[in-house]
This record gives structure tokens, C-alpha cells and sequence, in this order.
């Protein structure tokens, strides 16, 4: 429960922003940059973990840490290496690159603790 509220909480702030900056309105530098780039690691995470369970029909699944650090790496790799070579609106960041891993930060570390749900034995996967 408390997941669906951090999930719609974080995703109505990224369309905002999202929005607001479609529609020419001049947010504070690092919203309108960077707050974004924070928010869809977590917001990924969360759709990657409902995805996971689903998949493997549990009721409940826990990223590995892993799997946060592919998500961080992947939006890195796409949006600051990639996509700068193949369109000129993306530009290489550093910042947005930490804010990515800032945002798996926030994942592991809050919202992945705050789910009620705690891991069974150490070595469990699931």
C-alpha cells in the first residue's frame, strides 16, 4: 500500500515537471534539470519489482541490489552516453548521472526498507 502511494506521489511530481517545462513554465534550475532524472530510477525500480512479481507469481519480491545498480547504469549509459551522439536536445551531464544514483540510493534505502516486507534468511533471492 504505502509502495502505490510513494509510486503515484513520485510519478504526479515527474508529470508535473514534465508538463510544466512543455509548457515554457521556468521551474528553479535544479527541478526543472534534474529532479526529474532523481525520480525515474525509483519510479522504474518500483514498476521493475511489480513486473518481477508478476513474472514469477509471488507475493512478494525484493530488487537486488544488482538489479538497482542495471537501472541506474542503464539510464546513464542511454540518456548521457547514447542518446547526446544521436540527438543534439540530450547533452552528457555528470549531475544527472548522480542523480540517477541518487535515486537508487533513495530506492534501496527508503523505499525498499519501507515495505513492510522483510527478507527471509540471508541468502533468500526472493
Amino acid at each position: 500500500m504505502r509502495e502505490n502511494i510513494w509510486f503515484f506521489s513520485l510519478s504526479a511530481v515527474g508529470i508535473l515537471v514534465y508538463v510544466g517545462n512543455r509548457l515554457d513554465y521556468v521551474f528553479p534550475t535544479w527541478i526543472q534539470f534534474y529532479l526529474n532524472d532523481l525520480l525515474i530510477v525509483p519510479i522504474t525500480a518500483i514498476l521493475a519489482r511489480r513486473a518481477m512479481q508478476k513474472i514469477f507469481r509471488l507475493s512478494f519480491y525484493r530488487l537486488q541490489i544488482w538489479q538497482i545498480i542495471f537501472i541506474v547504469f542503464f539510464y546513464a549509459v542511454l540518456f548521457e552516453a547514447i542518446m547526446p551522439l544521436i540527438n543534439e536536445r540530450y547533452t552528457a551531464d555528470w549531475l544527472d548521472v548522480s542523480m540517477y544514483i541518487a535515486g537508487g540510493v533513495f530506492y534501496q534505502k527508503i523505499l525498499e526498507k519501507n515495505t513492510g516486507y522483510r527478507r527471509i534468511g540471508s541468502g533468500s533471492r526472493y
